[in-house]
């Protein structure tokens, strides 16, 4: 187990809590690129912020409450972008199957 030997006031941010935010954003906006980018980097960013949760959680007192509250904010964005993704999927597969319904009625 890994002791904080540091004084608190060298409190540090959490590795890559701004590539996780950043991954998160675009999540949101992967659906223009057909689907697939969009759920691959809202997977990864909820897989990569639940492993820095749980680095932070360890050990509370190293980090900086800023970059928390960027772990939280970039999870919900993600959250939203999955969910998102899964409702432009959902359309777009509605709407080919009632296209094919259509084509099959001619």
């Amino acid at each position: 187990m890994y002791l904080n030997t540091e004084p608190p006031y060298f409190k540090k941010p959490i590795n890559d809590s701004a590539l996780i935010f950043a991954l998160s954003i675009m999540s949101l906006f992967g659906y223009f690129f057909y689907l697939l980018p969009g759920f691959v980097l809202g997977i990864v960013a909820v897989v990569l912020n639940n492993k820095s949760n749980a680095i932070y959680k360890a050990n509370p007192n190293l980090y900086t409450s800023s970059s928390i509250s960027i772990l939280r904010a970039s999870k919900v964005i993600a959250i939203i972008g999955l969910v998102l993704m899964g409702v432009v999927a959902l359309f777009f597969m509605l709407y080919i199957g009632l296209y094919s319904i259509s084509d099959l009625k001619d």
